[in-house]
């Protein structure tokens, strides 16, 4: 249950993972979730720029705004709830940034988060190129993704289109069954839980910002991602790395 609340982004992380006895038993805790643990050797949960592309290039239908989607939640790292309440006024185009009030983010914390110019055709094509006004369908609503009907995408709406993308992609695959899965005629559950979702993309955008690049500011990267605390950031993001530290403060080791 509470693997699904963390998958999900209903909590930071399962409360329980320190008991866990399938990892990391010498310490008494672990990083994982179930989905994590199914991973088969070689299988990374995060969701890497590579991924990505392939994901983009997997989607077949709503191209401009599942692309947009795909593209616009690993840069900004948003949940998918939030991406589902994110309405125009909360958009800053010039500056490519996004304002999330605190009625919107999980932690109740309002912060402000981006995007980068490879997202712009994209976002230019949907917003001003007739596209999100014709899915509008005559609908008057001010929120930035729309369903084929005309209503604002749900969280749900959101992680749909992502596991379809990797679907398409031959990257996506079965996990598990939890709880709410349907069993078969012999009643035995069938997996419903992807290896790919909207919190896989989620996962790689911050994996990325502690470890792929040269970004050294926990608390930014924290802050960016929307945890309720450095620790979660760290504890969940970050791999130990015994020259980190000097790499950080070289340049400013006193003469």
């Amino acid at each position: 249950m509470y693997d699904y609340f963390a998958d999900m982004d209903m909590i930071d992380s399962n409360p329980l993972a320190r008991w866990n006895k399938r990892k990391d038993e010498k310490w008494g805790l672990t990083k994982g979730t179930e989905q994590e643990e199914q991973l088969e050797d070689g299988e990374d949960y995060a969701v890497s720029e590579s991924d990505l592309r392939v994901m983009e290039e997997g989607v077949e239908q709503n191209r401009v705004r599942n692309q947009l989607l795909l593209r616009f939640l690993y840069q900004s790292a948003m949940r998918r709830g939030e991406a589902s309440a994110v309405t125009l006024d909360m958009i800053d185009e010039n500056a490519r940034e996004v304002y999330l009030p605190a009625s919107v983010t999980k932690n109740g914390r309002e912060r402000t988060v981006g995007w980068n110019r490879s997202l712009d055709g994209l976002m230019h094509r949907w917003l001003h190129g007739g596209l999100r006004d014709e899915y509008l369908g005559g609908r008057e609503h001010d929120y930035l993704f729309v369903g084929e009907r005309g209503a604002p995408m749900s969280g749900d709406a959101i992680n749909d289109v992502v596991v379809t993308a990797a679907n398409n992609a031959g990257i996506n695959r079965k996990l598990y069954a939890d709880a709410n899965a349907a069993v078969d005629d012999d009643g035995n559950p069938i997996p419903n839980r992807s290896k790919i979702s909207a919190h896989n993309i989620r996962h790689g955008a911050i994996t990325r910002l502690v470890n792929k690049t040269d970004l050294q500011d926990l608390y930014a990267v924290s802050r960016y991602a929307g945890h309720s605390s450095v620790e979660i950031t760290e504890k969940r993001y970050v791999e130990y790395d015994p020259d980190v530290g000097i790499r950080g403060v070289r340049d400013y080791l006193p003469d």
